[in-house]
């Protein structure tokens, strides 16, 4: 089979980000430091001028690196679809076969339990059987002639075989199907934080109007709260 060839976006070996940008960053960087403490409504004022400057200039640059990656990304992800799909008959048959050997090992596992349960019950047999023949002995000849009817401990050792081969490993793994949710143990719930936030969201008039001790009743268990936040426009 001949080489597979992936052509890939032109990308550029260099970016760059203008001299101007770290400028404005520095002096944005030195005008946030000035302000200590906001006081009065024209100081809030200016620094919120301020914040909105900053987020700007930040925001900027964060969509310079996405236009920056792009090409690299989409690059990844025509070597990922080309590498997958390459990889495709190989994953299928590793699959097949890790199913086969499964079927095997766990064949061999029942017959190394069924092996083992059968000696067990030999063993017991053979316990029952001398105890059984001391007995005898001692009610026909006296206790005196038991030494001669002692057990032998020989207990019977099934034949343990675990199936072995180059590069495989053969294990267990726990595997779990839920199927019947109302009877899984509370435990074992996971609360569902998307619809706490979609359940504020649609009442966020209510929540926004209450009291801090009618908020912790709103959901019980959770704790609810509203803080005062500052963000640039």
């Amino acid at each position: 089979m001949p080489d597979q060839l992936i052509k890939l976006p032109g990308v550029s070996t260099e970016v760059t980000i203008a001299s101007e940008w770290f400028a404005e960053r520095d002096k944005l960087v030195a005008e946030a430091g000035a302000v200590q403490t906001v006081e009065c409504a024209e100081a809030f004022e200016t620094a919120g001028d301020a914040l909105k400057r900053i987020t700007k200039t930040s925001n900027a640059l964060e969509t310079m690196r996405k236009d920056f990656a792009r090409p690299f990304t989409q690059a990844a992800k025509i070597i990922k679809a080309a590498s997958d799909q390459a990889r495709k008959p190989l994953e299928d048959a590793k699959s097949d076969l890790r199913g086969k050997l499964a079927v095997y090992a766990e064949a061999e596992a029942e017959r190394a339990r069924a092996e083992a349960e059968d000696a067990e019950r030999l063993a017991r047999e053979d316990a029952e059987r001398q105890l059984a023949e001391a007995e005898e002995a001692a009610a026909l000849f006296g206790e005196d002639v038991t030494d001669l009817f002692k057990m032998e401990n020989a207990p019977r050792k099934p034949t343990r075989f675990t199936p072995t081969a180059d590069g495989v490993r053969v294990g267990k793994r726990v595997e779990f199907a839920v199927v019947d949710a109302s009877a899984v143990p509370i435990a074992f719930w996971r609360v569902d934080e998307s619809k706490i936030r979609a359940w504020l969201a649609a009442n966020q008039e209510r929540v926004m109007h209450a009291t801090d001790a009618e908020r912790a009743k709103l959901i019980p268990g959770v704790a609810v709260r509203v803080e005062t936040t500052v963000t640039s426009r």
